[in-house]
């Protein structure tokens, strides 16, 4: 269930009835609240309740969608000279390429271009996830 700042513009009886619908349900589904107001949150008791699992977000979606580093695709075997640049993080191979993802910024891609060891460079992107990557993110393994 998901409930965008559920007790805005309620009186006070039904902001205690809003809070303890909210409990409740939180016991048996999972729910979703979307406010800017923090004392909403604690008292809910977030992170309170060692049965519910709670997570507090305090970010923008798009600072949650960065993953920060560089992913880079080249047609060969570039860790070494890649490697020369910073922290390659990670390597897999996808239709043939060589992926990369480093721990740089985006910015620097213009240095990664120049230091290919040879291999002809295919792609480079920023880093990121999407919603269903954040939210798999935060499920229990």
């Amino acid at each position: 269930m998901i409930l965008d700042e559920p007790t805005n513009g309620l009186e006070l009886t039904q902001i205690r009835h809003m809070r303890d619908l909210i409990r409740e349900l939180a016991e048996h589904a999972t729910v979703i609240v979307s406010t800017h107001i923090l004392q909403e949150v604690q008292a809910v008791g977030a992170g309170s309740d060692p049965a519910c699992r709670w997570l507090v977000v305090d970010s923008r979606v798009d600072a949650l969608a960065d993953e920060g580093g560089l992913l880079v695709s080249v047609d060969g075997e570039a860790s070494d000279v890649l490697a020369e640049l910073g922290a390659v993080e990670s390597l897999d191979d996808q239709g043939g390429l060589r992926r990369y993802r480093l721990g740089l910024p985006l910015t620097a891609a213009p240095q990664v271009a120049g230091k290919t060891g040879g291999q002809r460079l295919w792609r480079w992107t920023a880093c990121s996830r999407n919603a269903d990557a954040i939210w798999k993110q935060c499920l229990p393994t």
